[in-house]
């Protein structure tokens, strides 16, 4: 079993419960999935948790059997960041969840609705991955994921971004059907935190299939 050690953060380099989501992850790619799922403490504590770390766990619950709950953390994950440009990357995983669960147009679908979005090159390569998985290796998508992975490996002096998104792009999915049921029509908050203005209650509804 994969040993971790985590040091304790700065005081000004982020709250205990994005650490608590950093942690989760590095569980979750250690193979030790149980673990990452105690640390999820459902409330509603900074910005992007605990919503980022139920984006992550996602998959880990359809792969634990536990699919209401994988279905419950997409809904609540996805109706905290479908609005919000600058969390693309949690985008993301919602458009893997999908692709990897038989929801392929649900996938495409969320891509269509946040393709425009840019933002920080490692959330935008992780975008087009996920997206490569619902259009496939050949689509524009495809073949933009590897390019920005070649981008970091040629300042990193090494080849682990681009075998991570080759790895990646051709996982396997994890169930062949989940039913998703009005998870694809989430709620959005009252009002935009950046901004003060008034969100719409539901984005456009997106077919399950």
């Amino acid at each position: 079993m994969a040993r971790l050690r985590w040091s304790s953060p700065r005081e000004s380099s982020r709250c205990s419960r994005c650490g608590a989501g950093i942690k989760a992850d590095q569980l979750i790619h250690a193979g030790r999935p149980e673990e990452a799922t105690r640390l999820l403490i459902d409330e509603d504590t900074c910005s992007r948790q605990p919503h980022s770390m139920l984006a992550a766990l996602m998959l880990t619950y359809v792969r634990l059997g536990r699919l209401e709950k994988a279905v419950d953390a997409f809904r609540q994950s996805y109706s905290a960041f479908w609005s919000k440009p600058e969390n693309l990357d949690a985008i993301a995983r919602h458009v893997e969840f999908c692709a990897r669960t038989g929801n392929s147009e649900a996938a495409r679908k969320l891509v269509e609705r946040h393709a425009w979005r840019r933002y920080v090159p490692s959330a935008e390569r992780d975008f087009h991955a996920a997206a490569a998985l619902a259009f496939g290796p050949g689509s524009e998508h495809g073949s933009a994921a590897p390019a920005v992975a070649a981008r970091f490996d040629a300042r990193n002096g090494n080849s682990a971004r681009s075998e991570r998104i080759r790895a990646f792009m051709t996982g396997e999915p994890v169930v062949d059907a989940l039913d998703l049921g009005d998870s694809l029509s989430p709620r959005a908050r009252e009002l935009s935190p950046a901004s003060g203005r008034a969100l719409p209650d539901r984005p456009e509804p997106v077919s399950r299939r």
